[in-house]
């Protein structure tokens, strides 16, 4: 269960063209689902982002990730993406150490943020709350497995936005009760909902997993990323020293992916959208890997280089097919396999 200090608090505004998204808390792998389904709420509109981070304590790369997206994202539609982080000096160097100040621009005020965007007086604030669709018994029935730990409160505000995309919100029920087992056996139902929201669509909520898979794959190839043919290697080397050496018998179990290629080709195979931390991959500020496991399964893995001379590249992110997460016991064989110069913390 996540420790309340963990949980992230979101309040999104539309102000115009712009969503203003105000966050509080920590933006990471156990929050960045509460940011991604408050930000899909509103769809796929022509808007420029404004993200509040001066209450933020921490932002791990996921959620660095999530500012290139929201990004790319705004500049189809001729805006862009700024972040406000007024005397947040842990956030600013957050940015500064990840390259993304010099990507996205930041202010110390939302005033500021605003009138960088549009003219002041183009502005109007517009509330925006979204209202779940849900019953009484579906209220129940999701109370209860967040209650007893089954969902996060990601995949709770995930089924909450699912609300509002189903065609079929009477049968909700089925998707409440069969999201965290389809999530665990690798069916990437919570990435699915969330581009749909995107997307504008709607979902069914009996969709079978091959259907869930199908929708997944046809999503992905709608909003990917088209990528360039060039491949020059990454200045990743870092990773190579911290690595088992190459006579090294579990090495063999190890593929650095150091070209665009690679890792492109690795997202196609593994049906996930690892492309997406290009930038990341390109400055150095990430390496990615791909690791079989003594079971025969294969497994992206991302390393994040040493935040200082006394410490080593750590484990970013594991993802296996369809963005399936591993156990505790996969984590603990995969840390094992890249040797003890990389920290799995």
């Amino acid at each position: 269960m996540a420790h309340v200090d963990d949980l992230a608090l979101v309040e999104t505004r539309l102000l115009g063209s712009i969503l203003l998204v105000t966050v509080e808390g920590r933006v990471d792998g156990t929050t960045i689902l509460q940011l991604r389904s408050s930000i899909a709420a509103h769809g796929r509109l022509p808007y420029g982002f404004i993200i509040d981070f001066r209450e933020v304590s921490y932002v791990s790369s996921v959620g660095l990730k999530l500012l290139l997206d929201l990004k790319k994202r705004a500049q189809e539609r001729g805006s862009t993406v700024v972040v406000v982080v007024g005397t947040n000096d842990p956030i600013k160097d957050i940015l500064f150490i990840s390259g993304l100040d010099k990507i996205i621009r930041t202010f110390d005020d939302t005033a500021t943020a605003i009138a960088s965007l549009v003219g002041v007086t183009n502005v109007r604030t517009v509330e925006n709350v979204w209202i779940p669709l849900l019953s009484r018994k579906q209220k129940i029935a999701l109370q209860f497995l967040l209650d007893n730990n089954w969902i996060d409160a990601g995949v709770h505000s995930v089924i909450l936005l699912a609300s509002r995309l189903a065609r079929d919100p009477q049968n909700l029920i089925e998707l409440i009760i069969g999201i965290g087992h389809l999530e665990r056996v690798g069916v990437p139902v919570v990435e699915t909902i969330l581009m749909i929201a995107e997307t504008g669509e709607q979902l069914n909520c009996r969709w079978s997993a091959r259907r869930w898979k199908q929708e997944h794959a046809r999503l992905s190839r709608k909003l990917g990323t088209n990528i360039p043919v060039a491949d020059k290697p990454f200045n990743i080397g870092w990773v190579e020293e911290a690595l088992r050496a190459r006579d090294d018998p579990l090495r063999q179990h190890i593929k650095i992916l150091d070209t665009l290629r690679k890792v492109n080709e690795e997202g196609n195979f593994m049906k996930h959208c690892i492309v997406n931390y290009l930038n990341f991959f390109r400055e150095g500020n990430l390496a990615c890997l791909s690791v079989i496991d003594p079971q025969r399964i294969r497994w992206t893995v991302t390393i994040q280089p040493a935040s200082s001379k006394n410490t080593k590249p750590s484990i970013s992110d594991i993802r296996g097919r369809f963005n399936a997460a591993p156990d505790s016991e996969t984590r603990e064989r995969i840390a094992e396999i890249l040797g003890s110069g990389v920290s799995s913390k």
